[in-house]
């Protein structure tokens, strides 16, 4: 029984893999967004070599191939395997099967995110750049958007969305997010970090004091477009200032940073925390 699934599932992948004709369309509906939580296993993609290459030569293709897929494979908890690899496509998610073409300096990649299983499409991603240059930026934002509508990923936040400890997201990359409380009051920087500590936002027991650079993103990211509700006041970071009894602060009313508060001042204060899609 075992052999006749697997070879099953084997032929689909095969057809899957040698039909890659793209007709056009514009995808499947998408399902309703399931609620956000942390799923315990990894996501296995297969992302075979290019379908068509028009216009390139097979060592710039395969260059740019290996970019993608590593930038795919960058996020959080996502598995790239080969198609090829037999064990692993046999527990695959789905396929990510792409097309490229170039003319002059401009290059055009074409790709569908695919059940591994019933080979229906989930969506189809069009990305086009007008010269070689450009990819390097903009290939990693194509790979991140495609990885946030992957099918049965589950909780992809956004800057200002909430989070699962009730927070607010002020920090979302590939994955990895960063949520802030509510604004805990004028306090010691002691009394700062020994709150912060035990902030338990959702039950949650991984609440910490942030650091400057944390506070940094919290200001451009939330206070500078007026989501949350913080101070334009100084805000206490975990930097040591220009003596072990300083510490770093930033002022949330136009992000200057200072380093001579003593951890005896007052200051306000926010609690934050790290999370991931996949554990």
């Amino acid at each position: 029984m075992k052999n006749k699934l697997y070879s099953g599932k084997m032929a689909g992948i095969f057809i899957l893999l040698v039909f890659m004709l793209f007709a056009t369309c514009t995808g499947g509906e998408k399902s309703e967004t399931p609620q956000p939580h942390v799923i315990q296993q990894k996501y296995i993609v297969v992302i075979p070599p290019f379908d068509q290459i028009d216009g390139l030569d097979k060592e710039e293709a395969d260059g740019i191939h290996n970019f993608f897929a590593s930038e795919i494979a960058r996020a959080w908890g996502i598995e790239v395997v080969s198609h090829n690899d037999s064990e692993k496509v046999m527990d695959a998610n789905c396929i990510i099967q792409s097309l490229v073409s170039a003319s002059g300096e401009e290059i055009t990649i074409t790709t569908r995110v695919l059940d591994a299983n019933t080979g229906e499409i989930f969506s189809v991603h069009p990305l086009q750049l007008s010269n070689r240059n450009e990819m390097a930026e903009s290939i990693p934002l194509y790979a991140a958007d495609i990885v946030r509508n992957l099918p049965g990923v589950q909780g992809n936040y956004e800057i200002g969305s909430l989070g699962p400890g009730g927070g607010i997201i002020f920090y979302a990359y590939y994955g990895y997010y960063m949520e802030c409380s509510e604004d805990l009051g004028e306090i010691t920087w002691y009394e700062a970090e020994a709150a912060a500590k035990n902030y338990r936002g959702g039950g949650f027991t991984d609440w910490r004091l942030p650091s400057l650079r944390e506070l940094d993103f919290v200001y451009k990211n939330l206070k500078k477009n007026n989501l949350g509700t913080l101070y334009d006041e100084w805000y206490w970071s975990t930097n040591t200032g220009i003596t072990i009894n300083h510490m770093w602060d930033i002022h949330f009313s136009d992000g200057s940073h200072y380093n001579q508060f003593y951890k005896g001042d007052t200051n306000r204060a926010i609690a934050i925390r790290a999370f991931n899609l996949y554990e």
